[in-house]
């Protein structure tokens, strides 16, 4: 069932332009090559700006401890910040002091660098700084300028390794290692850039990277799932099992990039799901849930981290952990032990 309110209101047309060009994408729509001009005038962009880093022209920063840089070449949910999240959680369990850096998307203008805490207000660091710090427990620092942000984690903390989450487009700051991750059902899509495709960079960058994850894969290097942890209440903290609701009617809200596997996830549940999809990073406001009352509304934890303000005990958040693969894990902890990320 898809049931979805203010479909004439901006975000409601915003929503359903992205899925419509999403869609284009899977299935290669022929009326994509009129956007192929723009796609190359894309390619000459990156290529220019590359070459700016590459021969000195604009000014690098290389931390003093090992960087690792979570990101994507295309737009769309990925599962970057639960790949994140996990990293953090994986490195921690080896002893190792884990810092994180973000741009903090959505956060409100003002000074940066920025400290997130675990009581911050997402308005002032963005809602996924926000979920994973309290996922992890990790010191993280958010700016647009990540080397800002490395920087004052650096004076705030004393981390064996910083991990970014997302900025592998972010050249400024040098990287010692790189995750990409790509779309579970999509990969690369079409394999053109932006807007005639979903690429952020062309798909020959994955020959630069040092690992590849791709949710579900048939490669076991590449291979990472989501492990269910149950639900909990985003009012009460009470946590319940995951197939608490199954065989229920639920309303199913998610402002993520990939909001079709979300539900798909709550269907394999065992849930009958009255999908409500919303844009990524939506900024949910108390009137949304106004026509939402008699059913049990389930979310993400992105999301939940912005409703706790207002929503009332039938709202839930589905709780997962990414679960990465060992040798990855042991990779990135090698990092930190090497005699250079001691210098």
């Amino acid at each position: 069932m898809h049931d979805e309110d203010g479909a004439d209101s901006p975000s409601g047309l915003l929503n359903r332009a992205s899925m419509i060009l999403q869609a284009a994408w899977r299935t290669d729509a022929a009326w994509l090559r009129l956007l192929l001009p723009l796609s190359f005038l894309h390619r000459v962009v990156l290529y220019l700006r590359r070459q700016l880093f590459k021969r000195g022209w604009r000014a690098t920063y290389r931390s003093p401890v090992p960087v690792v840089m979570v990101g994507n070449i295309s737009v769309g949910g990925t599962g970057k910040t639960p790949v994140v999240s996990a990293l953090a959680a994986g490195m921690r369990a080896r002893g190792l002091r884990v810092g994180v850096v973000s741009r903090g998307y959505g956060a409100s203008p003002g000074r940066f660098p920025r400290r997130v805490l675990p009581d911050s207000h997402w308005r002032d660091c963005g809602d996924e700084p926000l979920m994973i710090v309290r996922q992890t427990a990790c010191p993280l620092v958010i700016s647009p300028r990540r080397s800002d942000a490395v920087r004052e984690l650096l004076q705030w903390q004393a981390p064996d390794l910083v991990i970014s989450d997302d900025g592998l487009q972010h050249l400024a700051l040098e990287r010692d290692f790189e995750i990409v991750l790509l779309d579970a059902t999509m990969g690369i899509g079409n394999g053109r850039l932006l807007p005639a495709g979903p690429l952020r960079d062309p798909p020959a960058r994955l020959e630069g990277c040092d690992w590849i994850l791709q949710r579900d894969s048939a490669i076991p290097a590449r291979h990472f799932r989501y492990q269910i942890d149950g639900f909990v209440n985003i009012r009460t903290g009470e946590t319940r099992e995951g197939n608490a609701f199954a065989g229920q009617r639920v309303q199913a809200i998610a402002g993520i990039g990939n909001p079709a596997g979300f539900f798909a996830s709550l269907r394999g549940l065992g849930m009958q799901v009255c999908e409500r999809p919303y844009p990524d990073h939506y900024a949910f406001v108390a009137t949304d849930f106004n026509r939402l009352q008699g059913l049990p509304i389930i979310m993400t934890e992105k999301d939940a981290v912005k409703c706790e303000e207002f929503v009332e005990s039938n709202a839930w958040f589905l709780k997962i952990t990414a679960v990465l693969p060992e040798e990855l894990l042991e990779r990135v902890a090698r990092l930190a032990t090497l005699p250079t990320a001691q210098e």
